[in-house]
């Protein structure tokens, strides 16, 4: 069997490919999350000038620190001025492109907490370093 994991669009995507077999998808890990979150804040000055909270549920959390610079990324569940809800699932389909920003609100599958505009801001940076 052969594997591959690539960041396309900023977006984690894990393919398997077996012998004979097309590419499908797999779970994202909140490791994979974190990672793509340290590759677009850790040791930069985003200009945000707030915490950010990615809530995985049960699956745990990414926690942003955009006070400063430079920015932290950490596992550790703070409170945060922003706090993003989602599915380690969608977070992949939002990342991917997928699923927008916008889409992923209306329909519940992103929940917001606190500053609205700590959100938007966020999907401005992030889209704006894919």
């Amino acid at each position: 069997m052969a594997g591959s994991q690539e960041w396309l669009g900023g977006g984690a995507v894990s393919t398997h490919i077996e012998a004979g077999q097309t590419p499908r998808e797999t779970a994202v890990t909140l490791d994979d999350a974190t990672q793509a979150m340290k590759a677009l804040f850790e040791g930069q000055d985003s200009g945000l000038d707030r915490t950010l909270k990615l809530d995985f549920g049960g699956d745990g959390v990414v926690f942003i620190d955009a006070r400063g610079t430079p920015n932290t990324v950490s596992n550790d569940d703070g409170d945060a001025d922003t706090t993003m809800i989602i599915s380690l699932a969608d977070f992949a389909r939002l990342r991917s492109g997928e699923l927008q920003g916008q889409q992923a609100f209306m329909t519940g599958a992103l929940q917001v907490e606190g500053d609205l505009m700590g959100a938007m801001a966020f999907g401005s940076y992030t889209a704006s370093r894919q």
